[in-house]
């Protein structure tokens, strides 16, 4: 794990320089990839291939092109937070199943070198009386609500994270135990106040054309921009949904905590951290 971080650290230091028809690496720049390609493990050749090539599918042939500078640092941008999303989820998973008291069980009874059932059953229970058991209840943490003097990519994806928990909320406490106590005849008032985010979660998260869905999109095309990005907004989205507003550089949700402003700028360079198919 520390080489591949290590990796991960002396990917921004490498240069490209655009020729007439492909990418040029220095002889300095050359050995650093090599380097790289050690500590990662894979062939420094296929690395290159993977940086400065974009591989596409069409008609089952796949077609190679050369990348540009500005499109191979976005390669070893987006390889760095994939392969930084990929240690975390790791570490999590490490330290979850370390903490577990299965795991303790298990590591304490072979310790001791203790195979007999009766033992193993009683280390068991007194570590389920310490940790907890399997099956336990868990405290749910809500995301907050953000609606600053300037909203940006970021805001947009915590709010976004509260609308879903808010809708999980609505149902679980609000929608169905009010059916429950219809069927059981207990008089039940109806909540006036709550509002469902349905209609939000369909104009961010639905595909093909929903927010995310056309933000990817656009993130394909070296050639565009936020007032282009914009301009796709306003002309699928604002028909479609009556919550939804766009401007020429901007355009708001009619969230269920509040009406927020979004500025696009930096939406398209937030956004374009998927792998390429030949880096996966």
């Amino acid at each position: 794990m520390a080489q591949v971080i290590l990796a991960l650290l002396l990917c921004p230091h490498l240069s490209f320089r655009d020729d007439e028809s492909d990418i040029i690496l220095g002889p300095r720049d050359r050995r650093l990839l090599q380097a790289i390609a050690h500590l990662l493990g894979v062939d420094a050749e296929a690395l290159e291939e993977a940086i400065t090539r974009s591989h596409l599918t069409a008609r089952g042939e796949l077609i190679k092109r050369p990348n540009c500078a500005a499109e191979c640092r976005g390669v070893i941008g987006a390889l760095a937070r994939g392969s930084y999303s990929r240690i975390f989820d790791y570490v999590v998973c490490v330290v979850n199943k370390l903490l577990s008291y299965s795991m303790k069980v298990s590591l304490y009874c072979t310790s001791y070198k203790w195979t007999v059932r009766n033992t193993h059953d009683f280390v068991s229970h007194f570590f389920a009386q310490v940790y907890g058991e399997n099956m336990s209840i868990g405290i749910l943490d809500a995301f907050g609500f953000e609606n600053f003097h300037s909203n940006s990519f970021e805001q947009l994806v915590v709010n976004v994270a509260s609308e879903q928990i808010n809708y999980y909320l609505d149902q679980f406490i609000f929608r169905w135990e009010r059916e429950e106590n219809i069927i059981e005849e207990i008089p039940v008032s109806t909540v006036d106040n709550v509002t469902s985010c349905q209609k939000v979660m369909d104009l961010v998260l639905a595909r093909p054309i929903g927010l995310l869905s056309l933000l990817d999109e656009e993130s394909k095309f070296p050639s565009s921009s936020d007032r282009t990005l914009a301009s796709k907004f306003s002309a699928n989205l604002e028909l479609s949904f009556g919550i939804f507003r766009a401007g020429k550089s901007e355009f708001t949700i009619n969230h269920y905590a509040d009406e927020v402003l979004y500025s696009v700028e930096g939406f398209l360079e937030k956004n374009r951290n998927f792998l390429p198919p030949q880096v996966r």
